[in-house]
């Protein structure tokens, strides 16, 4: 709906830039997902679907906990990257902010499947 109503905006002459509108939405996104994803119980279609997520329960609980509130991180950083920067800038932000996200909560849920969790 973002996506609309920015396309129409910039259809009416009003001075939007589609991407950057698209950025925010993306960002939104995620910090809609990772407010939701601490209550995903273990399955193998949605989440953190690692071998040793989906082998031990507690450590889903755990992992799902901690990348939900990354993710939302994630989100409100690319959010304010697409509000505040030019878009190429505002997409590496996005690119970068979401690869760091991915790599801290799979090294986070890898590190307790190890310890024993």
């Amino acid at each position: 709906m973002l996506l609309q109503l920015a396309t129409l905006g910039f259809a009416l002459g009003l001075p939007l830039d589609v991407t950057q509108w698209i950025g925010v939405g993306i960002g939104l996104l995620f910090v809609v997902l990772g407010n939701e994803l601490g209550r995903v119980t273990p399955n193998y279609f949605v989440g953190f679907r690692t071998p040793w997520t989906l082998a031990n329960e507690q450590v889903w609980r755990r992992t799902h906990r901690v990348g939900g509130r990354a993710m939302v991180v994630a989100g409100v950083v690319s959010t304010l990257g697409s509000l505040l920067l030019h878009p190429p800038l505002a997409l590496a932000v996005l690119v970068v902010s979401v690869l760091a996200m991915s790599a801290f909560v799979l090294i986070y849920s890898y590190r307790l499947h190890t310890r024993g969790v």
